[in-house]
């Protein structure tokens, strides 16, 4: 199994990877993409399309950026085929082993019973990195993730989930502000990054599945820099989870 690194010091610009959106803020950059699984791409797509890509573009509707499963879904939906066959067995010894079925207590009995199973959820979450290029004589410390939910759009099907570290953003399917707080904080010099793995929070209880969707979301980050609040976003962008 790839093993990523979460939080990696970047120590000059030239190592920073070619990205097509960035924003900035009071002199934070902030650029990010795609980092796993290989089976994801960034393409683009309206602000109320999914993967179906329906209802079609108006002439001169905005387009944003998307990142979504490559074109024909074999070879995920050939390994998501493998999960489910594991997480109906799994599932079935659960609701056998006790009545008090919660999610967590689900997830703990996955990683005793089927240790294979739970570490290949990993391997179909997205990962995006963000690369934050600030000012060379400045400490940045990353405080709070915020994160915008502007839609979402259910798929059909099951879904997983696993959340094991702060870097892990559950993704609320309701419309709204979300604030996560930030376990080991991201600090820096002049430049940094980090690394966020999604899980979607569209969990239902009488099966154990989540199923995937599309979010319409934006992320800020808050920093703390010379003792003062800094923030920067992402602006819009849409992501299978």
């Amino acid at each position: 199994m790839k093993v990523y690194s979460r939080i990696m010091l970047i120590l000059s610009l030239a190592l920073l990877p070619m990205v097509t959106n960035a924003t900035e803020d009071n002199h934070l950059l902030i650029k990010f993409g795609l980092e796993s699984p290989y089976f994801y791409t960034e393409t683009k797509a309206t602000m109320h399309q999914d993967a179906s890509y329906w209802p079609p573009r108006k002439e001169g509707e905005k387009l944003y950026r998307y990142f979504t499963i490559r074109g024909g879904k074999e070879i995920y939906l050939r390994h998501l085929s493998q999960l489910i066959r594991r997480h109906n067995a799994l599932w079935e010894s659960y609701c056998n082993y006790t009545n008090n079925r919660t999610r967590e207590g689900f997830l703990q009995f996955v990683k005793q019973r089927d240790p294979f199973y739970a570490g290949s959820l990993k391997n179909i979450a997205p990962v995006l990195y963000f690369d934050f290029i600030g000012e060379s004589n400045k400490v940045y410390i990353l405080d709070e993730i915020e994160v915008h939910t502007i839609g979402f759009s259910e798929y059909r099907g099951g879904g997983f989930f696993d959340k094991e570290a702060w870097y892990d953003i559950l993704l609320k399917p309701r419309t709204g502000t979300y604030r996560y707080d930030v376990g080991k904080k991201l600090r820096f010099n002049g430049s940094g990054r980090l690394e966020l793995r999604f899980w979607s929070d569209n969990y239902y209880p009488n099966t154990g599945y989540t199923p995937r969707g599309c979010y319409t979301i934006e992320i800020v980050f808050h920093f703390l820099t010379d003792g003062k609040p800094l923030s920067v976003g992402t602006g819009i962008f849409k992501i299978d989870v």
